[in-house]
Formats: structure tokens, C-alpha cells, sequence
């Protein structure tokens, strides 16, 4: 039954019931002021089932806004780790593009690979793989600051915008120590290293597709010589 549905059959119920049973009630408890009494009992129906249609209207309210919060959050949010998805983060790109356009501020672009994680996925299943990937997602959280955001791209691949104008090197070295630390499956380590890449605006790309074109490459060029730090 739909919830409106439930709100009119309550509706009805209680006018069937106040009509049913007012009078005796009344009668019971009032008898002497009965007549007087019955003449404002309308009055009481209209304020009290006002009251309660409130109550439902507004019960209702916050569920649907509960599951518009909930519907909002999925558009946004990548489901297993919690970060931004990838149509958010690169909406959010462009707009700091547009912004250090504006200001003529710099802001740093990394781009991070989870070495490793096919070789987790065959082995120890996908359960293991997402495990990895939801503890990427903490660490991350952990030694991000406010003016930083990380997203996951999908896959293994996760991006970190750092909107400071500050030491980019200083956050990639944070980050890559963070993610250093050993990945543990019941006790075992599990061969994971995180690649890292890094690129800087204005100097490395001048809108958001080259800077993640830029940022991708020198994550590759990480990978290729098997460091924790991004490539200069």
C-alpha cells in the first residue's frame, strides 16, 4: 500500500471511530455538560486529525528527502569506496580549472595505480581485491586536508586534486607514505604498491583532460622504474 494510501485509510479510520464513539464518550465522562461539550466536539476532530495529518505529512517529507539524499549521494559517490565517483571529480576538475584560470592560482593534480591488485583479485578473490581498494579509500581520508579531494576513477586508479597552491611534492610524499604501508589479508601481506603521478597546473596541462593526461604519464613513468614517488 502506498503511503498516501496508508495516511487516508488512518484518516478514515479515526473519523469512523470519533463519529462511532464521541457521543458516548461524552455522554460517560460529561454527562452534565454533555449538550454544551458536543457542540465544540467538531472543533476537536478538525485541530486533532489536523495535528496527525501533520505528523504523517511531515513523517513523509523526510522520507522522500532521505531517499532523494540517498539518490544525490549515488550520482556523486563511488559506491564501494565512498570517494567521489569519476563524472564527479571531473566536473569538480574543470571547475578548479576554471577558478586558478580566474585567479591565476596553481593547484596539483595526482594520479594513483594500485600495482598489484589483478594479482589480489586472482588469488585471493574479489572480496580481497575490494578490501584493498576500500583501505586505499581510508588511507587516503586519513592524511587528506581540507582543501584536497580524492576520487576513484574506477578500477584501481584513484586521483587526489590539491587546490593549496602550496608543496605539491610535500602532499605526494604524504600521500606515498601512507599508502606504503603494508596491505594485509589475515595476517599476509599482500604485493601492493601504489604508483603515483603528479601534475601541476598551468605548467603541465591548461585544461582538465590534459592535466589527467599528464598526471596518467607520470604515474606510468612511476610504475616503470618501481618508485613510491611520483615521477618529477
Amino acid at each position: 500500500m502506498k503511503h498516501s494510501s496508508r495516511i487516508a485509510l488512518g484518516y478514515l479510520v479515526i473519523a469512523i471511530v470519533w463519529i462511532g464513539v464521541s457521543d458516548w464518550m461524552l455522554a460517560a465522562l460529561l454527562p452534565d455538560a454533555y449538550l454544551h461539550v458536543s457542540l465544540y466536539k467538531g472543533w476537536v476532530f478538525v485541530l486533532g486529525t489536523a495535528a496527525l495529518l501533520k505528523f504523517w505529512l511531515g513523517a513523509e517529507e523526510n522520507r522522500r528527502d532521505e531517499i532523494e539524499a540517498r539518490l544525490q549521494a549515488g550520482v556523486v559517490t563511488d559506491s564501494l569506496t565512498g570517494l567521489r565517483n569519476r563524472a564527479a571529480f571531473i566536473d569538480h576538475l574543470r571547475h578548479a580549472v576554471e577558478r586558478a584560470r580566474r585567479e591565476g592560482s596553481r593547484f596539483g593534480l595526482l594520479y594513483l595505480d594500485v600495482d598489484g591488485f589483478k594479482d589480489v583479485n586472482d588469488t585471493h578473490g574479489h572480496a580481497a581485491g575490494d578490501a584493498v581498494l576500500r583501505e586505499v579509500a581510508t588511507r587516503l581520508r586519513v592524511v587528506l586536508r581540507a582543501a584536497e579531494t580524492a576520487a576513484r576513477l574506477g578500477g584501481d586508479e584513484f586521483v587526489v586534486l590539491a587546490e593549496t597552491g602550496g608543496d605539491f611534492d610535500a602532499l605526494t610524499r604524504r600521500v606515498a607514505a601512507a599508502l606504503a604501508a603494508p596491505y594485509l589479508l589475515s595476517g599476509t601481506e599482500l604485493p601492493i604498491r601504489v604508483s603515483i603521478g603528479v601534475a601541476r597546473f598551468p605548467d603541465d596541462g591548461a585544461d582538465a583532460d590534459a592535466m589527467l593526461h599528464a598526471a596518467d604519464a607520470a604515474m606510468y613513468a612511476d610504475k616503470r622504474v618501481h618508485r613510491g614517488t611520483a615521477a618529477p
